[in-house]
C-alpha cells in the first residue's frame, strides 16, 4: 500500500485538520520572531511578553471550559506551572531579550537548534538516540546546518552591533531551557 492511497482514504475534515495544522505550525509558529521583533519597538520586553501569554493564556483556557475540561486538577496545576516557568516565562522571555542585541532571523536560526538540544539532554534515551550512526549523524548535522545558518547571518549583517554576543549566549540558554522544560513535561 503506498502513501498515497492511505491518503485518499482520511477523511476531508481529517484532512483540513492537518492543513490547518500545517499552516499553524509554518505560518503562525514560524512567523513569531519576526513579530517579536515588530512589537519591541512599541514594547518594552517584558511587558510584550505578559501581555501576549496572558492573551494566549485566556483563549486557552476559554476553550477548555467550552470542551468541559478539568483544567484545574491539582496535579495539573502544579506540572503546568513547573512547565510554564521553564518554557514559557524563562525561553520566551530569554527571546524577547535576546531581540534586543539580535535580529529575528538569527534568533529563529539560534531557536532551531532546540530540537537538537532536546535529544542531547535527554540522557534516559541517550542510549537509544545514539545506538544507530545516522541518529548521531543527524544531530551533528544538525548542529553543523544551524551553525552555517548562524555564520551566514553572522558574516552578511554587522556584527559590531553593542552586545551581539549576549543574544547568541542568552539564546543558547533559552533553547536549553525550552529543552529541559520539554522533557520534564514529557
Amino acid at each position: 500500500m503506498t502513501n498515497v492511497s492511505h491518503y485518499a482514504r482520511i477523511p476531508m475534515t481529517k484532512k483540513l485538520h492537518i492543513i490547518i495544522a500545517y499552516f499553524l505550525i509554518y505560518v503562525v509558529w514560524g512567523s513569531t520572531y519576526y513579530f517579536i521583533g515588530v512589537a519591541l519597538n512599541g514594547f518594552p520586553t517584558f511587558l510584550l511578553g505578559a501581555l501576549r501569554f496572558s492573551i494566549a493564556g485566556i483563549i486557552l483556557l476559554i476553550a477548555c471550559v467550552i470542551r468541559k475540561e478539568k483544567v484545574f486538577a491539582p496535579s495539573l496545576v502544579r506540572r503546568s506551572a513547573i512547565s510554564g516557568i521553564i518554557l514559557l516565562f524563562i525561553d520566551m522571555a530569554v527571546i524577547m531579550l535576546a531581540q534586543r542585541y539580535v535580529s529575528s532571523s538569527l534568533v529563529a536560526i539560534v531557536a532551531s537548534s532546540t530540537a537538537i538540544w532536546i535529544m542531547l539532554l535527554d540522557f534516559p534515551k541517550w542510549k537509544c538516540n545514539f545506538k544507530k550512526p545516522i541518529k548521531v549523524a543527524g544531530i551533528l548535522l544538525g548542529f553543523i546546518g544551524v551553525g552555517m545558518l548562524y555564520l551566514e547571518q553572522f558574516l552578511s549583517t554587522e556584527s559590531s552591533t553593542i552586545h551581539y554576543e549576549y543574544g547568541i549566549l542568552i539564546l543558547i540558554a533559552g533553547c536549553i531551557s525550552w529543552s529541559i522544560g520539554t522533557l520534564y513535561t514529557k
